[in-house]
């Protein structure tokens, strides 16, 4: 398929929500989708994805505080 001027794409990332980085926390982890909603959810997700692969641990795995962190301009929804 061929790419019009057009189109409009949706950004965005599949990660792994746990409540801790510490210990048997980071077992318990749970599928999410964030989507960003403009140019500064984009950017806010390309600062999660580096999070989420430097406390990578079996899977990409982030914190409700680093979403809290870096949530403007992003919408979260459940992947499974």
């Amino acid at each position: 398929m061929i790419a019009s001027h057009d189109d409009r794409w949706i950004l965005g990332l599949e990660s792994y929500y746990v409540d801790s980085y510490e210990g048997d926390a980071r077992n318990e982890r749970y599928h999410i989708l964030l989507l960003a909603k403009n140019k500064e959810g984009w950017t806010n997700l390309v600062k999660i994805n580096n999070t989420a692969c430097t406390n990578f641990y079996k899977k990409p795995i982030i914190t409700m505080d680093d979403i809290k962190k870096h949530s403007e301009g992003i919408i979260v929804s459940s992947a499974c």
